[in-house]
């Protein structure tokens, strides 16, 4: 039987949120891990279930067709009766160890049961950094406010969807495996399925301000260092002009 786990709405109890952010969290994100929680234990069910079934009865049937005919006395109707037993073991065991392979195989077992319950544990991190106000909402995002649960709601609300669509991407979208690279390559950002969150946004803006104004001075520089060596060029040139304008002339007056 499947056991829901309240230990995240009881926390959520004690947290100051407006009626819609709690609201949000309890349709969106409590059911989202109660959904991943339950496709989990169906997944770890058929997957051990599958495993086991493979493994053991690829070691049985080997060492039944090894004693099926090791009888000393092949005439006797209990050796003819233990063989034809035996043989049929072995086919439904075999039968058994096929199907649960080719089954695993189709619908991905494997991959489904590591990739699920590596993003549920995932979300339950999410959740509690976010009702403890550490990690990533430990102001990371908002360093010059305290941060609170209600000014950090929309990042952890971008970061659970993040997780959502990565896993959609992941399960879903991504399933035609003969997609080239130039073809996913060719896709745009619009065209992508996770869309830009706020605190990549909120970080480029602040990366903007806080080098705009080394940017204006190490521009300001360059614009001085290279009217200096314009200066400097211009007179290298004029001095040139004025040494090679007597020698022009001292030669064209020999010359006439």
């Amino acid at each position: 039987m499947f056991k829901k786990d309240t230990s995240f709405q009881q926390a959520l109890t004690n947290v100051i949120l407006t009626p819609l952010q709690r609201s949000i969290l309890e349709k969106r994100f409590v059911e989202l891990v109660n959904q991943f929680a339950f496709r989990c234990m169906l997944l770890s069910v058929f997957f051990h279930t599958s495993r086991s079934v493979i493994t053991v009865g690829s070691l049985i049937v080997p060492a039944l067709l090894s004693i099926q005919y090791t009888d000393a006395s092949p005439s006797s109707q209990s050796s003819n009766t233990m063989s034809y037993q035996i043989y049929w073991v072995t086919w439904v065991i075999s039968l058994l160890v096929t199907t649960f392979n080719g089954v695993q195989n189709i619908f991905k077992f494997e991959k489904k049961y590591y990739f699920l319950h590596t993003t549920i544990e995932r979300l339950r991190s999410e959740g509690w950094q976010y009702i403890e106000l550490s990690g990533r909402y430990s102001g990371f995002y908002t360093p010059d406010e305290t941060p609170t649960h209600e000014n950090q709601f929309v990042f952890f609300c971008a970061a659970v969807e993040k997780i959502k669509m990565h896993q959609v991407e992941e399960e879903y979208w991504k399933i035609n495996e003969t997609q080239t690279d130039a073809q996913k390559a060719s896709l745009t950002k619009k065209e992508q399925l996770i869309p830009p969150t706020p605190y990549k946004l909120h970080h480029t803006t602040i990366d903007v301000q806080a080098t705009t104004p080394r940017v204006s001075i190490v521009e300001s520089n360059e614009i001085i260092s290279q009217q200096q060596l314009k200066n400097e060029s211009d007179e290298k040139e004029e001095s040139k002009k004025s040494v090679s304008v007597p020698i022009v002339l001292y030669e064209t007056t020999d010359a006439k």
